[in-house]
């Protein structure tokens, strides 16, 4: 009876995880980093509450590293960058075609780089990008 009770709490933790991890808004404003051959835009701004979204555009995974932690955990929704016991991601991998995204909860600076190769951290990587959330 033990087994089978917590197979089903861990089976319904899971399911409330990925059903509330990205609820979609209507009417927000969604601005997109697209990740191929480089990163674009290499600075984006956005205000608080709108979602950014980072989308991989190439045919291989990427690898974006957050250098600032602070900006991420404060967040009003997101998508990809908070694990399963919802700790704040900062190196997430992004498979072709997929993307991640946040909704930022405050003003600031967020700082990032991408690796092209996720399996080689010594690869090709990015210049220092940035997302400037601003006014509200």
């Amino acid at each position: 009876m033990t087994r089978i009770s917590l197979s089903v709490c861990c089976t319904m933790a899971i399911a409330l995880s990925a059903a509330c991890g990205h609820m979609p808004e209507t009417g927000r404003t969604v601005r997109t980093v697209e990740i191929s051959q480089q990163v674009n835009p290499r600075v984006m701004y956005a205000s608080p509450g709108e979602e950014v979204r980072w989308t991989n555009a190439r045919m291989n995974a990427v690898r974006v590293g957050f250098l600032n932690k602070r900006l991420l955990e404060d967040h009003r929704c997101q998508k990809g960058v908070v694990d399963l016991f919802g700790q704040v991601d900062d190196l997430v991998t992004i498979a072709p075609g997929e993307s991640i995204s946040l909704c930022f909860a405050r003003t600031g600076d967020l700082q990032y780089n991408v690796w092209f190769d996720p399996e080689d951290p010594r690869g090709a990587i990015s210049p220092t990008l940035t997302i400037s959330i601003r006014g509200g």
